[in-house]
Formats: structure tokens, sequence, C-alpha cells
């Protein structure tokens, strides 16, 4: 698990890649190869969440997908469809899944799916504020995403 805290937050830490290239041509291993990250935003997060584990809570998975977020809001994102086919291929068989994308990534949508699930994956555009950090936001078809929104509402 992966809990960054001040600057750290805004660093791709499960994107570490030595970059480094062997003699025969081959990669050197990164971290994804060897291991699947996970974020927390806190410690208190990731032990709430491992009591939950503990008192049978039906696992469920939300994959929400925006590639398309209109315009003036971000570049399309080619991938998202893929990416959540991925997520769902990864999701143990024993997890309710859900995958919402297109039009029906709406502010209110994502944070009605979230509410529903003990886990979720955004694939979407995304923006930190360092100055503000609750207005640090995920790119939504109608209305930006907060966190503030996230940790009142879902």
């Amino acid at each position: 698990w992966l809990c960054p805290t001040a600057a750290f937050t805004s660093v791709p830490l499960h994107a570490a890649h030595p970059y480094q290239t062997k003699a025969d041509g081959s990669k050197e291993p990164c971290l994804e190869d060897l291991y699947i990250c996970s974020y927390t935003p806190t410690l208190s997060a990731l032990v709430r969440s491992r009591r939950m584990m503990n008192e049978r809570v039906p696992p469920s998975f939300v994959a929400i997908g925006q590639g398309r977020p209109g315009a003036g809001k971000g570049k399309a994102l080619l991938a998202v469809d893929s990416e959540l086919e991925v997520s769902r291929k990864l999701v143990p068989s024993t997890a309710t899944h859900t995958s919402i994308s297109g039009d029906a990534v709406t502010r209110a949508g994502a944070l009605e799916a979230m509410e529903k699930s003990t886990w979720v994956h955004l694939a979407c555009h995304g923006k930190q504020d360092p100055t503000q950090p609750y207005n640090s936001h995920f790119v939504m078809k109608d209305e930006h995403l907060t966190l503030l929104h996230i940790e009142t509402q879902a």
C-alpha cells in the first residue's frame, strides 16, 4: 500500500521505473512488474477497510471511466475503455462489479456508485490543487468531482 504525504501526493509513485536496460536488451523489472500498487489516503482508512473485510462485508467494485470529458476539460483519453475492461478481468469473482462510462459519468452518478462500493477505480483526467487540496478533482462529464465531494458524500 502506498500512503504518500506532502509533496509526494502529486508524484505518481505507482509508475516508478528504473528505466534500465540489461546487456541483452531486456528491461529491468520495475515496480509495476513486481507489485499491484494501491493507494490509501490515510493509514486509518486502510485499517478501517481491513476491519470491514473481517466483518465479511461483501466486496463490490465500481470502475468509472471518462475518456471524453467535453470541450475545454482535457484531451480525449483513448485507452479508458480498455482500462475498464482490464479492471473488470482483475476483480475477484466474489465481488460485485459495476462499470460506468461515457455520458453516464456525471458527478452525481460517480458519487452514487462510490457510495455503494467498497472499491473504486477512476480512469479519467484529474487535477491537483496544492494550495487547496480538497479542491483537487477528477473530471466528470458535467462537473468536477472534488476530494471534498468524495469525503463528504461518498
